[in-house]
């Protein structure tokens, strides 16, 4: 028996209809509730569309109804055994606790059946079991790529732009998390070197802008303020991107792909977007299939 192309990538430019991008991306991803190898595993989106896609697919994976005769917008999340969906909501919590960020569902059902809600995550990388595992379910995992120049920094001004949501949700999560714990080795490694003047900065927070940005911080804001734009240390971006020359992010994407990685997002600002896809397609894409890289056609080329 064979395989062929069910696990082609999701990608969604930004010329594409996101609605109808979301709409076919939920129901690929949690068909059969995400239990089938032709299931969407990995979702490359252009970052003009990023935040717009996401809230719509969140929306549109909260509005699935769980049970055990899939109809029009349901999904069958059963599960055969209790211990099979144990093991799954390990996972999930082992992802949470290690930095995930959960946009929907995340936990089993009650009742009989062995149902599991159908659960979005993001802020994944390795490291993170959702990431570095397959759950083999309705998760799905969303993670940053960022191919760098040659010679650039990924703490350029360019590579900070594409990565500092996710990096400000991150240290945000974080912060929720372990701010209140007296344990600093549970803090994610690479936020330690500056967790304890994060927690004196926000401490410090007084003003009516500061408690209304703390507000939106409780919710996992998706930026960091310009105070806080210091703590997007080089180790702070890895931690949550997949960054690096084209050589590097493909090494970086084999070694999540030994263990068992299954989706990933490629994400770019609006004005290089269309640059970006291709240099992903041209030089990233055909060393991941084994095939050598093509040579651009210019013109006047023959």
């Amino acid at each position: 028996m064979l395989e062929i192309g069910g696990s082609d990538a999701f990608v969604v430019l930004d010329d594409a209809g996101v609605e109808r991008a979301a709409e076919a991306a939920v129901a690929s991803r949690f068909q059969n509730a995400g239990r089938s190898c032709a299931c969407a595993k990995r979702f490359l989106v252009a970052s003009s569309l990023a935040e717009e896609f996401t809230a719509l697919v969140v929306r549109r994976t909260e509005k699935l109804v769980v049970g055990p005769r899939p109809r029009p917008g349901w999904t069958s999340a059963r599960w055969p055994r209790a211990d099979l969906r144990a093991t799954l909501h390990r996972q999930v919590v082992r992802s949470v606790e290690q930095g995930a960020r959960v946009l929907c569902g995340g936990y089993p059902l009650d009742g009989p059946g062995n149902f599991y809600r159908p659960t979005l995550l993001a802020d994944t990388g390795p490291g993170v079991t959702a990431f570095d595992e397959e759950p083999f379910s309705p998760v799905a995992a969303m993670t940053n790529v960022v191919v760098l120049a040659q010679g650039e920094s990924a703490t350029s001004p360019r590579v900070l732009a594409m990565t500092d949501s996710w990096v400000g949700a991150a240290i945000h999560f974080a912060y929720e998390m372990w701010s209140t714990r007296e344990d600093e080795d549970a803090v994610p490694p690479p936020f330690r070197p500056f967790w304890e003047q994060y927690c004196t900065h926000v401490a410090a927070m007084a003003t009516p802008a500061d408690r209304r940005y703390l507000e939106l911080h409780d919710g996992h804001a998706t930026w960091l303020s310009a105070a806080e734009r210091r703590f997007l240390t080089e180790d702070a971006v890895r931690a949550v991107t997949i960054v690096g020359t084209a050589d590097e992010v493909v090494e970086q994407i084999r070694q999540a792909e030994r263990a068992g990685v299954t989706e990933l997002a490629l994400q770019s600002p609006l004005a290089t977007a269309r640059d970006v896809m291709r240099e992903f397609a041209e030089r990233v894409r055909p060393a991941l299939s084994g095939r050598r890289p093509r040579q651009a056609v210019r013109p006047g080329d023959t």
